[in-house]
Formats: structure tokens, C-alpha cells, sequence
């Protein structure tokens, strides 16, 4: 049985229903980005073929962060593309930084 894939575009008016509501039911991977980004567009193409083999098991969505900076500002992105993961409203991985 295949399962619908959707791999949600969210700004600041959505985030709390798509992202935080969702994220009580499943872990919800956002993706911040810049579309101007090549290794955005990179990681749009792992994204998607990960929404496939992880549907029903994941809530997938995206941000662009020159459109929603304050999100950008809120979650403190520095670097795109920056994914994080949220469960149970809150943020449960956070990326790891070459220079840290």
C-alpha cells in the first residue's frame, strides 16, 4: 500500500500547525534553505526520495529563509541548508558544526 508523500512548504503564519501540532503525532524533519542555494537544491532531491521511503513515518516540510527570517531568526540558522528535527513541539536534533 503506498502511503501519500508530501513534503510541506511552511512560513511563519503555518509553522505552529504544520510543524509544531504535527510534531506531537510524528517527528517532523525541517529543511531551512535559500532557493538561490545549490546545496539546497542538492539536499531538496534527498529530501524528497527520504519523504518516499519514510512516508507515514515522517512529517517532511521546508522553510525559506529569506521569506520567513524570522523563523531564521527564531531557531538561530546560520548556515543552509539547515535541517532540524521536532518532536513533541520541540526541537530534538540539533546539526552539528564543523567548527564547534
Amino acid at each position: 500500500m503506498n502511503k501519500e508523500v508530501f513534503i510541506l512548504e511552511v512560513g511563519e503564519q503555518g509553522f505552529c500547525r504544520y510543524v509544531i501540532e504535527n510534531s506531537h503525532k510524528l517527528p517532523v524533519l525541517v529543511e531551512f534553505l535559500g532557493i538561490w542555494s545549490e546545496p539546497c537544491m542538492i539536499m531538496a532531491d534527498v529530501l524528497h526520495d527520504l519523504a518516499h521511503e519514510f512516508a507515514g513515518q515522517f512529517v517532511f516540510a521546508k522553510v525559506d529563509i529569506d521569506e520567513q527570517q524570522g523563523l531564521g531568526e527564531q531557531y538561530k540558522i546560520e548556515n543552509i541548508p539547515t535541517l532540524l528535527v521536532f518532536q513533541n513541539g520541540q526541537v530534538t536534533f540539533y546539526p552539528v558544526r564543523a567548527d564547534a
